[in-house]
């Protein structure tokens, strides 16, 4: 365990502590606790194939931290590699969600009990990311190996049918890396293999509901083809990281641009031409046209390709 001297007037966070988790499987994720704790305590979980832990930061001791929980999945060749905190919506007591390769499904952990509570499954292939929606604590979604983005509700009304949307079909033609909530929830963010960056419309909470019958809830997921931007311009590899800032969106592909003889591994920060995310979705999604790279539904001067980016060296 190294613990670091800090030091006076950086420009970016010093790091506090460093230390080599008791276990030889690669650390996938890391999310601190986001909905506030008892004592303003702050908790993070780590998921690392197998196994997955909730800790305590505890800086000035050795090791920086206390383990509260240690879970380690009943098959042995469990390869999760994403995590999401949720929270059960009648206890309100704090949920960890993981997914990865093996098992291709989504298990929800009670962390105060230790008990598996939920198992989500829909996806064909492997997850490989996780958000929660900042609308709801009882709303996830998850991205695949299947091409397709799935939103999971964990209310109650849901439990026969928890997978509330679908995001499919005319967006993503390989397997989805990466995706992440706009801060207002309405909107998000996907990328993958195929290089594209895709922002789709969430559907309202009214909308997840309601089906068009006297049944109060959804009985088959909404489908959702088309999403309202498209771009396989900006990045020349595979995206497999992107996050918004504000309505700006920060976005990187593994060995960007290399072929063409540029720097790898560039990180762009860009915008949508004509997006406000406090706008309600335009009516029509563009339609895709052959051999069209960006197609966007927001407005925009069409001898322009609806982007303006900026790039940084990672």
């Amino acid at each position: 365990m190294q613990q670091p001297q800090l030091q006076q007037h950086e420009p970016f966070p010093s790091l506090h502590a460093s230390v080599k988790l008791a276990t030889d499987s690669t650390a996938y994720d890391v999310k601190f606790y986001p909905f506030g704790a008892v004592d303003d305590d702050q908790i993070f979980a780590v998921v690392a194939e197998r196994d997955a832990f909730v800790c305590r930061p505890k800086l000035g001791s050795d090791p920086p931290f206390e383990i509260l929980r240690t879970f380690r999945d009943s098959e042995p060749d469990a390869t999760s590699n994403s995590l999401a905190w949720a929270k059960d919506p009648e206890t309100d007591k704090p949920l960890l969600c993981l997914a990865g390769g093996l098992p291709r499904h989504i298990k929800v952990l009670d962390v105060e009990s230790g008990n598996p509570v939920r198992t989500l499954s829909g996806h064909g292939k492997a997850v490989n990311d996780l958000a929660i929606s900042p609308l709801s604590t009882s709303l996830l979604a998850s991205c695949a190996e299947d091409t397709t983005i799935r939103l999971w509700s964990l209310l109650p009304q849901h439990e026969d049918q928890p997978c509330v949307a679908l995001f499919g079909g005319e967006g993503h033609k390989s397997p989805v890396l990466a995706i992440h909530f706009h801060p207002n929830g309405n909107w998000l963010l996907s990328g993958g293999i195929d290089t594209a960056v895709c922002l789709w419309a969430v559907p309202s909470l009214d909308e997840l509901n309601a089906n068009g019958s006297s049944s109060t809830t959804r009985k088959e997921p909404m489908i959702i083809y088309y999403p309202h931007f498209f771009s396989k311009e900006l990045h020349f590899n595979y995206v497999d990281s992107l996050a918004f800032y504000g309505d700006l969106i920060i976005s990187r592909a593994s060995k960007d641009q290399e072929a063409k003889g540029n720097k790898s591994n560039n990180i762009l920060i860009w915008k949508i031409s004509g997006f406000d995310s406090d706008d309600p979705p335009p009516e029509s999604p563009p339609i895709p046209v052959h051999g069209q790279q960006t197609r966007s539904s927001f407005p925009h001067d069409p001898t322009y390709r609806g982007t303006e980016t900026d790039a940084r060296d990672g």
